[in-house]
Protein backbone atom coordinates (compact mmCIF):
# COMPACT_ATOMS: atom_id res chain seq x y z
CA UNK A 1 0.00 0.00 0.00
CA UNK A 2 1.12 3.37 -0.85
CA UNK A 3 0.96 6.53 1.10
CA UNK A 4 -1.92 7.84 -0.94
CA UNK A 5 -3.93 4.68 -0.38
CA UNK A 6 -3.24 4.74 3.34
CA UNK A 7 -4.27 8.39 3.51
CA UNK A 8 -7.44 7.59 1.55
CA UNK A 9 -8.33 4.67 3.87
CA UNK A 10 -7.63 6.83 6.93
CA UNK A 11 -9.85 9.59 5.52
CA UNK A 12 -12.62 7.03 5.01
CA UNK A 13 -12.15 5.77 8.56
CA UNK A 14 -12.22 9.36 9.86
CA UNK A 15 -15.40 10.10 7.87
CA UNK A 16 -17.11 6.93 9.15
CA UNK A 17 -15.99 7.74 12.70
CA UNK A 18 -17.31 11.31 12.31
CA UNK A 19 -20.69 9.97 11.13
CA UNK A 20 -20.76 7.48 14.02
CA UNK A 21 -19.77 10.26 16.39
CA UNK A 22 -22.63 12.44 15.05
CA UNK A 23 -25.08 9.53 15.52
CA UNK A 24 -23.82 8.98 19.06
CA UNK A 25 -24.02 12.72 19.78
CA UNK A 26 -27.67 12.82 18.59
CA UNK A 27 -28.46 9.74 20.64
CA UNK A 28 -26.79 11.35 23.64
CA UNK A 29 -28.86 14.56 23.24
CA UNK A 30 -32.00 12.48 22.93
CA UNK A 31 -31.03 10.54 26.08
CA UNK A 32 -30.40 13.85 27.90
CA UNK A 33 -33.88 15.08 26.94
CA UNK A 34 -35.39 11.81 28.15
CA UNK A 35 -33.41 12.02 31.40
CA UNK A 36 -34.58 15.62 31.97
CA UNK A 37 -38.19 14.62 31.29
CA UNK A 38 -37.89 11.67 33.67
CA UNK A 39 -36.27 13.91 36.32
CA UNK A 40 -39.20 16.34 36.11
CA UNK A 41 -41.63 13.41 36.40
CA UNK A 42 -39.67 12.14 39.42
CA UNK A 43 -39.81 15.60 41.04
CA UNK A 44 -43.59 15.76 40.48
CA UNK A 45 -44.02 12.27 41.90
CA UNK A 46 -41.96 13.18 44.96
CA UNK A 47 -44.18 16.23 45.56
CA UNK A 48 -47.28 14.05 45.16
CA UNK A 49 -45.86 11.45 47.55
CA UNK A 50 -45.08 14.17 50.11
CA UNK A 51 -48.64 15.52 49.89
CA UNK A 52 -50.01 11.98 50.23
CA UNK A 53 -47.86 11.46 53.32
CA UNK A 54 -49.27 14.68 54.80
CA UNK A 55 -52.82 13.55 54.00
CA UNK A 56 -52.17 10.15 55.59
CA UNK A 57 -50.70 11.81 58.69
CA UNK A 58 -53.71 14.14 58.95
CA UNK A 59 -56.07 11.19 58.51
CA UNK A 60 -54.19 9.20 61.14
CA UNK A 61 -54.43 12.17 63.51
CA UNK A 62 -58.17 12.41 62.84
CA UNK A 63 -58.55 8.68 63.40
CA UNK A 64 -56.56 8.93 66.65
CA UNK A 65 -58.78 11.81 67.83
CA UNK A 66 -61.92 9.87 66.94
CA UNK A 67 -60.61 6.78 68.76
CA UNK A 68 -59.84 8.89 71.85
CA UNK A 69 -63.31 10.42 71.73
CA UNK A 70 -64.88 6.97 71.35
CA UNK A 71 -62.77 5.66 74.22
CA UNK A 72 -63.81 8.44 76.59
CA UNK A 73 -67.44 8.33 75.49
CA UNK A 74 -67.54 4.59 76.10
CA UNK A 75 -66.09 5.18 79.57
CA UNK A 76 -68.70 7.85 80.26
CA UNK A 77 -71.50 5.66 78.97
CA UNK A 78 -70.33 2.60 80.90
CA UNK A 79 -70.21 4.55 84.20
CA UNK A 80 -73.46 4.46 86.08
CA UNK A 81 -74.81 7.77 87.16
CA UNK A 82 -74.17 8.93 90.67
CA UNK A 83 -77.85 9.55 91.09
CA UNK A 84 -79.31 6.80 93.21
CA UNK A 85 -82.43 5.12 91.98
CA UNK A 86 -85.34 5.17 94.38
CA UNK A 87 -86.33 1.67 95.46
CA UNK A 88 -89.65 0.43 94.16
CA UNK A 89 -92.27 0.65 96.93
CA UNK A 90 -94.21 -2.44 97.82
CA UNK A 91 -97.90 -2.72 96.99
CA UNK A 92 -98.88 -1.69 100.53
CA UNK A 93 -96.60 1.35 100.50
CA UNK A 94 -97.85 2.31 97.02
CA UNK A 95 -101.48 2.29 98.23
CA UNK A 96 -100.54 4.44 101.24
CA UNK A 97 -98.80 6.97 98.96
CA UNK A 98 -101.82 7.08 96.63
CA UNK A 99 -104.21 7.73 99.50
CA UNK A 100 -101.99 10.50 100.88
CA UNK A 101 -101.84 12.12 97.45
CA UNK A 102 -105.61 11.85 97.03
CA UNK A 103 -106.17 13.47 100.45
CA UNK A 104 -103.77 16.28 99.60
CA UNK A 105 -105.59 16.97 96.34
CA UNK A 106 -108.99 17.00 98.08
CA UNK A 107 -107.81 19.36 100.79
CA UNK A 108 -106.58 21.89 98.26
CA UNK A 109 -109.39 21.73 95.72
CA UNK A 110 -112.50 23.87 95.42
CA UNK A 111 -114.35 21.58 93.00
CA UNK A 112 -113.60 23.68 89.96
CA UNK A 113 -115.09 26.92 91.30
CA UNK A 114 -113.37 30.02 90.06
CA UNK A 115 -113.68 31.81 93.35
CA UNK A 116 -115.37 30.97 96.59
CA UNK A 117 -117.93 33.64 97.19
CA UNK A 118 -119.34 34.10 100.67
CA UNK A 119 -121.49 37.19 100.93
CA UNK A 120 -121.71 36.84 104.70
CA UNK A 121 -117.96 37.64 104.87
CA UNK A 122 -118.21 40.92 102.98
CA UNK A 123 -116.83 44.00 104.62
CA UNK A 124 -119.19 45.77 106.97
CA UNK A 125 -118.85 49.32 107.97
CA UNK A 126 -119.97 50.42 111.33
CA UNK A 127 -120.65 54.07 111.74
CA UNK A 128 -119.91 55.46 115.12
CA UNK A 129 -120.88 59.03 115.79
CA UNK A 130 -118.36 60.75 117.98
CA UNK A 131 -118.45 64.34 118.95
CA UNK A 132 -115.35 66.27 119.95
CA UNK A 133 -116.62 66.57 123.50
CA UNK A 134 -116.75 62.76 123.92
CA UNK A 135 -114.29 61.72 126.66
CA UNK A 136 -112.28 59.12 124.53
CA UNK A 137 -111.92 61.37 121.46
CA UNK A 138 -108.38 62.42 120.47
CA UNK A 139 -108.26 64.92 117.61
CA UNK A 140 -104.57 64.22 116.80
CA UNK A 141 -105.22 60.52 116.01
CA UNK A 142 -108.49 61.04 114.14
CA UNK A 143 -108.46 60.56 110.35
CA UNK A 144 -110.82 61.83 107.71
CA UNK A 145 -112.65 59.03 105.86
CA UNK A 146 -114.44 59.65 102.61
CA UNK A 147 -117.35 57.64 101.27
CA UNK A 148 -120.87 57.85 99.92
CA UNK A 149 -124.23 57.63 101.54
CA UNK A 150 -127.02 55.28 100.44
CA UNK A 151 -128.05 57.65 97.67
CA UNK A 152 -124.48 57.97 96.28
CA UNK A 153 -123.75 61.45 97.60
CA UNK A 154 -120.14 62.00 98.75
CA UNK A 155 -119.67 62.29 102.46
CA UNK A 156 -116.66 62.80 104.71
CA UNK A 157 -116.24 61.52 108.20
CA UNK A 158 -113.76 62.55 110.82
Amino acid sequence: MTNAQIIESLKEVIASLKSQNEVYRLEREQDKRQINALLSVIADLRKEIASLHEAIDARNNDIAKAENINKWLSKIISNKTEKQATPEPSAKERKELETKRAEAVKARGNNGAKRSTHPENSAHTRVVYVTPDTPGFNLSTATLIGGTDTEGNPTAYL
